[in-house]
Parts: C-alpha cells; structure tokens; sequence
C-alpha cells in the first residue's frame, strides 16, 4: 500500500521494488509477499571448532571467507578472557592449559564443512569435534542464549545488554581492532570493557563476520534519580557509531534495521526524505519531525559547528527517548 493508499502488486523488476524491501515502511507498507525458497541439503554434517588464540581464529577465518566456503549455518562465539557455560567444558585438544576463547558451531553439505575445518586447522591452532544434530542444537541453544548475557570485567553489579550500533559487519581479520577500539570508547566514557561477544560467519555470503556486541550499562543508570547518566549513555553510543563509520568504514545496523538512525545520521537520507513526503511518495514521519523542530532551535545557537550539532540532536533525541 502507497502512501496515497493505493494498493499494487511490486516484482523485484519493478523500480519501488528496492524502497519497499528493506525501506522501514518508509515508502509503502508490504500487505503479502510471495517468496521463493531453495531446498536445503539433506545430507548434512555439523561439526564445532574451538581454540585460545583469537586473533589467529579471526585471520582462519579471513581465509575461510576468502575461499568462498559458505556452509548452511556457521556461529561465532569469542571472549579475550574465557568462555562461559558448555563452551568452557570442550576439551582443548592443542594445550590442556589455556583456556578456550573462541568457538565456531558450523552445519552444511559434507565438502563445505570438511572444507571449513581444513582451512581453520592450517590457518590457526585449533581443536575440533563432528557432532550430532542433538548436539549441535544444544551449542546452538547456548550460544542464542548469549543474546542476552552480559560479561564484563566487574561481576559486582547487574547490566543491561544496550543497542545502538551492535551490528558490526566486518572483515574478519579486522575484528580484533575494532573490538579494541570499542572497548577504549567505553572505557573513555566509564563503562566496562564487553569480555564477551558473537556472531554470524557467512553472513550475507561472503561480506564479513557479523559480530554483535552491546554496551554494558548498569541497571541503576536507568533509575529516575540518576537521568543525568543517560547522556552518558547516547554519547557513548554515539561514539561508537561515528568511529566505527569514519575509522573502518561500518555502517551502523548492518542487520536489523537501521530505523530512525538514517534519519539522524545521514543528511543525504533526511533530504531524500523530504522530498518524496513533498511528492506524496513517502510516509509522513515523526522522526523527521522530531530532527526538522530540534535543529531549528539548535541552528538559532551561534558558534555550533555541523558535527556539533548533529551529535547534540542524536543525543538529544536518544536521551528524551529512552527517559
């Protein structure tokens, strides 16, 4: 449905097409859809790797992606310290005393899959074990479980897991440096380092590691008596953004979607915008809004540059949001 209401049927040929998928329903709101499906190997294999040195498991990793080795399912897990729950338990075939920091749980036709590991165990010092599909279920179950699980280097309080930029979509091998620098934005702003992160492999077929990680904020920074630390918390975020987009040229959201962030952060995105909500080809939208009204009070202030500016709006507008 257009936003003039009418109703029309979209093929991927059809110029609209790209807008309505993936435009946030921006440009018109998808009623139905029909999709094709691709039959899946039956004849599958599942198997997880694991080591202590991350740095090289990011560079086997390179290689594997460099191949073009895609297998049907491929999860990274990672921590520079130790990692938790059943991952802990694997026994380190390659040196009894260091603990595992990394593991990859990969499943796919039998060449993708031997091909996988064969790369990993001339790239890096790893251990690997083939697994039941049982099994493979249960390490699949731990690892979603760490969507919601917060390690930091101090266990004396409760956080929350907080988004904002936590889809990193990366080249492998650049992984331990901007992990790195996030850790430094946050340490800079008085928050902990993350000790904990994962993610998707083949994501997007050859487009990187898809790494998620989230800042960890104190549950208390969210109390009404203690609003004043929410600043803290949008200054962070933006931050991150902003040195993740300008020092290793990452977009924000690189999986789910990027929402209002277009809105306060692309200038290119605001001016297309408008003028299809001109043209009656786009949503009216409330953040648009919200951005349009800010910046006039903002640009009535003398001596407050553009990057000035744009930080205060989104901090501005992440802060009311969030109180």
């Amino acid at each position: 449905m257009k936003p003039d209401g009418q109703i029309i049927e979209l093929s991927p040929s059809n110029t609209l097409f790209k807008k309505i998928i993936g435009g946030n329903g921006y440009f018109g709101i998808v009623l139905s859809g029909l999709f094709k499906l691709h039959k899946v190997d039956e004849d599958t294999k599942q198997a997880i790797l694991y080591g202590n040195d991350m740095e090289a498991a990011f560079n086997g990793l390179q290689s594997v992606l460099e191949s073009k080795v895609f297998p049907l399912i491929s999860e990274f897990v990672s921590s520079p310290e130790i990692l938790p729950g059943k991952f802990n338990q694997l026994e380190n075939m390659i040196n009894k005393n260091s603990s595992i920091r990394w593991a990859t749980i990969i499943k796919g036709n039998f060449e993708d899959v031997n091909n996988f590991i064969q790369i990993m165990l001339q790239k890096t010092d790893c251990s690997y074990k083939l697994l039941t599909e049982a099994e493979f279920q249960e390490y699949i179950q731990e690892r979603s479980a760490f969507a919601l699980l917060v390690q930091t280097s101090d266990n004396s309080a409760n956080y929350i897991a907080f988004p904002g930029f936590e889809d990193i979509l990366s080249q492998p091998k650049n992984l331990p440096e901007i992990i790195n620098t996030i850790n430094e934005i946050f340490n800079a702003h008085n928050f902990h380092r993350v000790i904990f992160g994962y993610g998707h492999v083949n994501f997007r077929k050859g487009k990187g590691l898809l790494l998620h990680v989230r800042l960890p904020v104190p549950i208390d920074y969210f109390y009404k008596e203690n609003y004043e630390k929410i600043n803290d918390i949008c200054e962070t975020i933006y931050e991150v953004i902003i040195t993740l987009q300008n020092h290793f040229n990452i977009k924000h959201k690189a999986e789910h979607s990027s929402g209002p962030f277009l809105i306060w952060l692309n200038q290119n995105f605001r001016k297309l915008l408008s003028e299809e909500i001109k043209n009656g080809t786009a949503f009216e939208n409330p953040h648009l809004n919200i951005y349009n009204e800010l910046n006039r009070l903002l640009e009535s202030q003398n001596g407050i540059g553009y990057e000035d500016r744009i930080k205060q709006l989104f901090v501005a507008a992440m802060s009311l949001y969030l109180k």
